[in-house]
């Protein structure tokens, strides 16, 4: 999926004015670096990470010379201080820790037996918060890889999605690996206005969906509005 959806960016993302970029689950920035250099000057690209852990691998590509802003907090369905669930462990044959697994969303036993839990405090907002005190009023891409979460990005985002192009998500249909996980039927049924988007590719837990509503057109922020909204959140 991951050839698919570099494909389907580099069709489309270059011939973009100032576009906008929102990464929700940046993880260690793997997707970030092929995405980035899509982009034409200038544009703004959030990325949204909680786990301090994938933060520090984050800071790393900034000081590398990577161009986007970092927003180091969860995108949930409420403003608060939450429980995030932390994975970690070495499966067989991994040269890392594996930080890849942690979530807003409590694991269920059905997750690598190899991995291990712990637990922690973490900031989140609301998508609708957080792009409000950047000044984001239209978004053309977001990707959204948060561990089964992906409703609650969706249930605190409303307003933001109205004014989006494209979202592209993780769902499930039968082993759920964090307790309520979506399916596929339920995060369709969480978008607003759900007969106005349409599924343009879908690949195991991977879907992509369009906006095919009509989005106001709206002056996107200077990456500097969007950096200090992101500092004073966080």
């Amino acid at each position: 999926m991951a050839q698919y959806i570099y494909k389907f960016l580099a069709e489309r993302l270059p011939a973009l004015t100032r576009p906008v970029v929102l990464e929700i689950g940046a993880h260690l920035g793997t997707d970030t670096q092929h995405i980035i250099p899509l982009l034409r000057p200038p544009y703004v690209y959030v990325c949204f990470e909680p786990d301090s852990r994938n933060v520090a691998a984050l800071r790393e590509l900034q000081a590398g010379g990577l161009d986007f802003i970092l927003a180091p907090f969860a995108v949930g369905n409420m403003d608060l201080r939450q429980p995030f669930y932390l994975s970690n462990g070495r499966g067989p044959g991994m040269a890392r820790e594996f930080t890849d697994g942690s979530s807003l969303l409590e694991p269920t036993g059905n997750n690598r037996p190899w991995i291990r839990w712990a637990t922690t405090t973490v900031v989140v907002h609301r998508l609708d918060t957080a792009c409000q005190a950047m000044g984001i009023t239209h978004v053309d891409f977001i990707w959204c890889d948060v561990q089964g979460a992906e409703r609650l990005v969706i249930e605190g985002g409303w307003q933001t999605l109205l004014n989006t192009r494209w979202l592209y998500a993780e769902c499930v249909e039968t082993e759920r690996h964090y307790e309520g996980q979506p399916t596929l039927k339920q995060l369709e049924a969480a978008l607003p206005e759900p007969a106005d988007w349409r599924i343009v590719y879908r690949d195991g837990t991977d879907v992509l969906f369009e906006h095919r509503g009509e989005i106001q057109p709206q002056d996107n922020p200077t990456p500097a509005r969007v950096l200090h909204g992101a500092r004073h959140l966080s």
